[in-house]
């Protein structure tokens, strides 16, 4: 999760660095968009399995 988190920020960085130069972000948004919907369901998944077992899966 921790490179997914690294990936949202990094995407984050790209669409302000193309707002900054007055280019389109829309591209850019839409894959931010795919990476958090991809993080929020890798936490879910953790929670879930936290909560089943008591712990973190190994």
């Amino acid at each position: 999760m921790r490179d997914a988190q690294a990936l949202v920020e990094k995407q984050k960085e790209h669409i302000a660095e193309l707002a900054r130069e007055k280019r389109d972000t829309s591209q850019a948004q839409a894959i931010l968009s795919t990476f958090e919907t991809t993080l929020r369901f890798m936490r879910q998944d953790l929670a879930d399995c936290l909560k089943t077992v008591g712990r973190l899966p190994q």
